[in-house]
């Protein structure tokens, strides 16, 4: 199922003249930015001049078998229950590809996301985490080294067994389950008030149906209990986002501005696209606004208590080649992360 700090954006890949951002995926965060390749629609190129001096937009958009199913205004649903199956059984595939490419980490774990989601998990030795597809394990054997005791759950088999084999210390504390994580009743299995946390690391747009797993999470946590959850940032990252750069003349200077130009967000949809440049096959991707994720939550009884949407550190941002890079957007952030507590603790 789905990749935890696994799924995570790589930078992107080269393409003559400036390059596109790969996500998952860029993990992430250009779920489409693999040039060529069987099915791809291609890419775009065009330029225009201004009185500041040329100016250079540069568009790439190569996806592979995009399938839009919007959703109707007045459904609202976060859930698309007709892909469950077919999600999970692409993510066991490509589980051993995906570790070999960036089970080590990448930049935007490293800096942005398990930062940013330990400072918000606070955990306390002895805690008790799920981890909700957990991947390779990489954000279990984080938190266990920090003295939590983690039960980590995916459905992709062969993730888990990367997991187990590159857990070398803290075993004690990291208990690995195969588990489907939207089925409800597979969920609640894991027994009433046992955790103080869950988290779920760059996974929840990769899952078909979210409503299983939020809805039982209020059964599963603690009263004081806390998720947090990050996801490619919902504005920035989804198959109509394009990366663009502008080249400028100030001051006898020649300029670059980077920046992203979105045309639909407010609907959820699915689609299929690559994360890593050279993936097999395109994976599963299920955009839904921000409003609708939020509001899902606040529906089965929790309420915000934190969010960031952290973006790189100046040392990154200048030393990035590629102007389509998020590097190279420093106001433009590439995740959102959150924190959802039961309302029970107001």
């Amino acid at each position: 199922m789905c990749r935890a700090a696994g799924r995570v954006l790589s930078q992107p890949r080269p393409f003559p003249g400036p390059g596109k951002q790969s996500s998952r995926s860029l993990c992430s965060a250009w779920h489409h930015g693999v040039p060529g390749g069987s099915g791809a629609r291609g890419s775009t190129i065009t330029s225009g001049e201004s009185r500041a001096g040329l100016i250079a937009f540069f568009f790439q958009t190569v996806v592979r078998d995009v399938r839009i199913e919007l959703v109707g205004t007045m459904q609202h649903s976060p859930d698309f229950p007709e892909y469950n199956s077919k999600a999970i059984e692409a993510w066991d595939r490509l589980a051993e590809w995906w570790d070999d490419k960036i089970g080590d980490g990448n930049e935007f774990q490293d800096y942005l996301i398990e930062p940013t989601t330990e400072r918000m998990l606070a955990l306390k030795a002895g805690e008790q985490v799920l981890d909700v597809a957990c991947g390779a394990g990489r954000f279990a054997r984080r938190m266990a080294g920090m003295g939590a005791v983690v039960t980590a759950i995916d459905q992709a088999e062969r993730f888990l067994n990367r997991a187990r084999d590159r857990t070398a210390e803290n075993d004690d504390r990291i208990t690995y389950l195969k588990l489907d994580a939207t089925d409800r009743a597979a969920i609640l299995s894991l027994g009433e008030r046992r955790f103080d946390a869950a988290v779920c690391t760059m996974a929840l747009m990769d899952m078909s149906s979210i409503t299983p797993l939020i809805s039982a999470l209020p059964t599963l946590l603690k009263p004081h209990g806390r998720f947090v959850f990050s996801i490619t940032h919902p504005v920035f990252n989804s198959w109509t986002a394009r990366h663009v750069a502008e080249q400028y003349e100030q001051d006898g200077e020649i300029m670059v501005k980077s920046g992203i130009t979105i045309t639909d967000y407010a609907q959820p949809y699915s689609y299929r696209g690559f994360g890593i440049p050279g993936q097999p096959e395109p994976q599963y991707y299920f955009h839904r606004p921000i409003s609708l994720l939020f509001n899902t939550c606040f529906r089965y009884g929790f309420v915000l208590d934190r969010m960031e949407e952290p973006v790189f550190p100046e040392e990154l941002q200048s030393g990035a080649n590629n102007p389509l890079a998020f590097s190279r957007m420093p106001f433009i952030p590439p995740v959102l992360v959150a924190r959802m507590v039961l309302k029970s603790i107001y």
